[in-house]
């Protein structure tokens, strides 16, 4: 027999479909979670001897990420940023042996994510962001407004574009963007009550 609306076996379907549908999702969150764990164990402080390979992989992701900013504003940077790196809180992304990005901190605020051309698009950068939304109540960062990718990453991630303004060096238009813990919790809080009453998210 049909489950028609209203009745008792269509209930008991609908509760069914949800049921299932949260299970689903619980070990699809499951496997997200043991991989997550996974490449958590991946990240490591920064050491001296990393800062040659970390060093590469900004020049070389800057240029390739900002090809409207001249290729000498970030060379003629780059031994001043070596000297930055040993000053900040920073953490790399290593795999047997390999560094493959790296995150810099100044306290709550980013300096940059960088992750190396070929690895990208692994998980890696979220990793690395989410690695250090565990250590921080709040985090800030700037961000080109060409750089719609990057743009768009720290949208998805939960960041809030706060001002716009220009880079003084640059003349280039950027975003200030925001994070919150407290704000995550809300909106984690909102879509789980989404999925629990059989709705589905955008």
């Amino acid at each position: 027999m049909d489950a028609q609306p209203g009745s008792v076996l269509y209930h008991e379907s609908f509760i069914c479909g949800v049921k299932k549908t949260v299970k689903e999702e619980g070990r699809k969150m499951g496997t997200e979670s043991q991989i997550e764990s996974q490449m958590k164990n991946q990240i490591r402080h920064l050491q001296e001897d990393d800062i040659d390979d970390v060093a590469k992989i900004w020049l070389d992701t800057n240029m390739e990420a900002h090809s409207f900013v001249p290729a000498e504003y970030w060379e003629g940077n780059l031994a001043l940023v070596k000297e930055m790196f040993l000053q900040a809180e920073m953490y790399v992304y290593s795999e047997n042996g390999e560094i493959l990005g790296f995150i810099g901190l100044d306290q709550s605020y980013i300096a940059g994510i960088f992750v190396r051309k070929g690895a990208q698009s692994r998980g890696i950068g979220k990793a690395l962001l989410d690695f250090v939304k565990e250590k921080k109540a709040e985090l800030a960062l700037h961000v080109y407004r060409k750089n719609e990718k990057a743009v768009s990453f720290y949208l998805r991630e939960g960041f809030r574009i706060r001002r716009e303004m220009t880079d003084e060096d640059t003349r280039e238009e950027e975003y200030l963007m925001e994070w919150s813990k407290e704000a995550g919790k809300e909106s984690q809080t909102k879509e789980n009550s989404y999925i629990t009453s059989g709705k589905t998210v955008a």
